[in-house]
């Protein structure tokens, strides 16, 4: 009997096994299914950021018709880094680059408010004074961290 077992267990277990053809083919069609939902989740993630900039501008939309209808008018105002960066080895230059940054707020015009997003990079000038002075290459930087309706 136990031989007889044996011989099943032995049987069920090789004509199970898959051959090497059978398993490149689960590796093809596993890597195909990979690269589906890796391109399915690409657009909806593209559809989500783009749902979430149109829900934005809605919620802007309702809040300045909300001030206009009781009678307040909209300020429009930016957050802004002003930064400095240069070509250089020197880790104390670099961080004092870093410690030297101002982050300010001032207000704009509804149009301006409009062309620009966060991460938007307003100035980037070459500073030719430094350079001719001290042989230094460095910028100024500016770039918009935030927006919003007062």
């Amino acid at each position: 009997m136990n031989k007889i077992l044996l011989l099943l267990l032995s049987v069920l277990i090789l004509s199970s096994c898959e051959t090497e053809q059978d398993v490149k083919d689960s590796i093809v069609r596993l890597k195909s299914e990979r690269s589906s939902i890796s391109s399915e989740v690409m657009t909806m993630r593209s559809e989500v950021n783009h749902l979430s900039d149109s829900l934005t501008k809605i919620n802007e939309e309702l809040k300045i018709k909300g001030m206009i209808s009781s009678g307040q008018k909209p300020k429009y105002v930016l957050k802004l880094k002003l930064s400095q960066s240069r070509m250089t080895l020197d880790i104390d230059e670099m961080m004092k680059d870093a410690m030297n940054e101002a982050e300010f707020t001032i207000p704009v015009d509804e149009e301006m408010y409009k062309s620009v997003q966060p991460g938007t990079r307003l100035v980037n000038n070459f500073r030719v004074g430094s350079f001719i002075m001290n042989g230094s290459f460095s910028s100024w930087d500016i770039t918009v961290i935030n927006k919003e309706i007062q």
